[in-house]
């Protein structure tokens, strides 16, 4: 395969020409095999002399994904449990930002020290 390459030009004019379709053909096979578009192949072919390769654009190498992780499976009943103190725990915020006035820390602290105590009885589970 040939040198990469990066490119400081961008195109900005469009070319365009009638060629026979075999011809077509052969170059779109061409541009696959060097994992280019035709496009870009044919301007690189283009630019390249006869004496020189076709030097063709840079191209960063392929990202990889990271592994995802199987997931075990959760006990539906806990998740239920989980998902109900987390609903709590909003009713709790949502009530002592509307009141923010007539809050009482005291009655704030009681609730948020009960989520606690279901959330200990649950992960001891």
């Amino acid at each position: 395969m040939a040198r990469l390459l990066k490119s400081d030009a961008s195109p900005s004019t469009m070319f365009s020409m009638r060629v026979p379709i075999d011809t077509l053909t052969t170059w779109q096979g061409e541009a696959k095999a060097a994992e280019l578009s035709l496009s870009t192949w044919m301007r690189f072919r283009i630019s390249a002399s006869d004496d020189d390769p076709p030097q063709l654009p840079f191209r960063h190498p392929p990202r990889k994904r990271p592994q995802l992780h199987q997931a075990s499976p959760a006990d539906p009943v806990l998740v239920a449990k989980i998902a109900q103190l987390g609903n709590n725990l909003n009713q709790v915020a949502r009530w002592a930002n509307r009141y923010k006035s007539a809050a009482d820390a005291s009655q704030v602290l009681l609730a948020l020290a009960a989520i606690e105590q279901h959330l200990n009885v649950i992960l001891e589970m």
